[in-house]
């Protein structure tokens, strides 16, 4: 999935370019200033408007390298751009562990000339969080979450906890489940770093792009 890139710690990204830059923002019909990232109202007031923004009819945003601040313009104005390739994408929508995983698969296929649905061919899985940068990454993405924990790729198959990418579980001491389905979440406020939940409950999830 790429996005125009908008996260503040891309922003000096443009700094490399001598024009002005399209970022990965816009103007919701209530004109208020919203993100393809989830971004936080303090954020948008510090790094993204100037006093006067949004302007009437300018619904989108973009920025000079020599300045911090973005300013709104018209859409269909033209200005240099960069693309990001998030790998991490948070789904607010509330499924079921299975549902969710169909969801995630479903999104983009290796090969596009085939369903993403066919064996193998799917670019996205139920996120696996191996080291502590991945959990605290998803975490990040995790507290724009309506739930309080979002489904990861963990599940207990055949006996064993198992990510559904196949990668080796790390956590240790986990309890095994034998008589109901059991999977995993990650709690979004706390730092837990999994939670064992019944796979039928709803909740938000997050979906990870393979390499």
């Amino acid at each position: 999935m790429t996005n125009v890139l908008m996260a503040v710690n891309k922003a000096a990204v443009l700094n490399t370019s001598k024009e002005a830059g399209w970022g990965g923002g816009w103007v919701t019909e209530t004109r208020t200033f919203t993100c393809l990232d989830p971004c936080e109202p303090e954020v948008i007031l510090r790094y993204f408007l100037l006093a006067d923004e949004p302007k009437a009819d300018e619904n989108c945003a973009f920025k000079y390298p020599s300045t911090e601040k973005w300013e709104s313009d018209k859409c269909s104005s033209k200005h240099t751009f960069l693309c990001f390739n998030e790998r991490l994408v948070l789904v607010k929508e509330r499924k079921t562990w299975e549902q969710a995983l169909q969801h995630c698969r479903a999104l983009e296929a290796v090969n596009s000339n085939q369903p993403a649905t066919d064996y193998q061919n799917h670019r996205y899985d139920l996120a696996t969080l191996h080291s502590p940068d991945d959990h605290k990454y998803a975490r990040e993405k995790a507290k724009y979450a309506p739930t309080n924990e979002v489904w990861t790729g963990l599940r207990y198959l055949a006996g064993q906890w198992v990510w559904v990418g196949g990668e080796r579980v790390q956590y240790l001491g986990m309890k095994s489940c034998p008589t109901l389905r059991f999977c995993g979440t990650l709690p979004k406020n706390i730092t837990k770093i999994y939670n064992i939940r019944d796979c039928s409950q709803k909740r938000s999830f997050l979906c990870y792009r393979k390499p």
